[in-house]
């Protein structure tokens, strides 16, 4: 099967047109400020893990300017900290 030029570019034309339509009728994006609210990581498991948990959060502070908590929730071999996990508030 044969195509004219004037097919071709005409099929090139409207994709372009189509193309341009679709992304100038999408809204911006706005920039949120989030988190607004300390971060909080949960460490379960005591000793090592803490003190990686510790430097983990420090840096992250330093790193991205917004407060990082670790929350220890030892015992229980990490179950309480899951509770915790699954319990608290949304972030959303």
């Amino acid at each position: 099967m044969k195509f004219s030029k004037v097919g071709r570019e005409g099929a090139t034309l409207l994709s372009a047109v189509l193309f341009a339509a679709l992304f100038t009728a999408l809204p911006p994006a706005g920039a949120q400020n989030y988190p607004v609210k300390p971060i909080r990581i949960i460490l379960s498991f005591a000793g090592g893990t803490e003190m990686v948990g510790r430097w983990l959060a420090q840096n992250l502070s330093a790193g991205i300017g917004q407060q990082v908590v670790p929350d220890p929730r030892v015992g229980a071999g990490g179950n309480i900290a899951r509770v915790a996990a699954a319990k608290a508030p949304p972030d959303g």
